[in-house]
């Protein structure tokens, strides 16, 4: 993973935030630094080569808006949706896009063939923790309080020559918090599956900004009735993250427990 410097990040989100793109110039005197130096790194950064583009004006846009809906993160996913279509969408639907995606993504990159069985799964999962939460929330909360949620499945944010790549699952999205949710196929979580996970979904914080919280989650595929926290500094940035690890039955508790505002009855 390429290591983004605090002044990338500043670029990459006043960028993100801008409705019509910025340009060069204006992003040296916001930020107040040498125009060379700026457009130095808008030549030569993956984050800005990769996940960037100049619109007919010449200014810079990113590829994924940091505006609801975000638009661009269907490019990068193999299914996205509101929470709410997420909801009505047919299994079959939904499996027919998930595979049309899968295809479409292995002529560029040559990813392997259609995980049937591990998509079916995770829609099912993904489901049922939506019915969970209706269900232990209640009357606490409005009938469509997740309904305007983003739900984007496969995702896989990968610049050219792979400096950047971020992966997971299923990225969940609410109004606060950003959940990339890796699935894993054992019954307890080791050390070096929990620092892979923190490693493939660090940096989704560029992407989401820091309107959100940035809280990755494991969901063991192994285990039932389990849910637990672990604490996590990430080698590579710093900060420190709560990583509930639970099982597919338990996933409700990675909003109930951890999500501002969910409560349960």
């Amino acid at each position: 993973m390429a290591r983004i410097s605090e002044l990338e990040r500043e670029m990459y989100s006043i960028i993100s935030c801008s409705t019509a793109g910025i340009s060069a110039g204006n992003l040296s005197r916001q930020l107040r630094v040498d125009l060379f130096e700026i457009r130095k790194i808008l030549s030569n950064s993956p984050l800005f080569t990769g996940l960037c583009y100049k619109n007919s004006k010449g200014n810079y846009c990113p590829m994924i808006s940091r505006s609801v809906p975000h638009y661009g993160l269907e490019h990068y996913s193999w299914y996205y949706s509101s929470a709410e279509m997420f909801l009505k969408v047919s299994e079959a639907d939904f499996m027919e896009k998930m595979e049309d995606s899968c295809i479409n993504t292995a002529t560029i990159i040559g990813t392997p063939r259609f995980p049937q069985k591990m998509s079916k799964m995770i829609r099912c999962s993904m489901a049922g923790m939506f019915k969970d939460l209706e269900l232990v929330s209640g009357k606490n909360q409005p009938a469509n309080k997740y309904r305007n949620w983003e739900t984007a499945f496969h995702v896989n944010i990968v610049t050219p020559h792979s400096e950047i790549k971020l992966s997971c699952d299923v990225l969940l999205i609410t109004e606060s918090a950003a959940y990339p949710i890796v699935f894993v196929n054992a019954e307890k979580p080791s050390d070096k599956t929990i620092a892979k996970i923190i490693e493939k979904t660090d940096d989704f914080s560029i992407i989401m900004g820091n309107t959100y919280r940035l809280i990755p989650a494991a969901v063991m595929i192994g285990s039932s009735g389990s849910f637990q926290t672990v604490s996590v500094r990430s080698e590579e940035t710093g900060c420190c993250y709560t990583v509930p690890v639970c099982s597919r039955d338990m996933m409700y508790r990675i909003l109930t427990d951890l999500q501002p505002g969910i409560e349960q009855n």
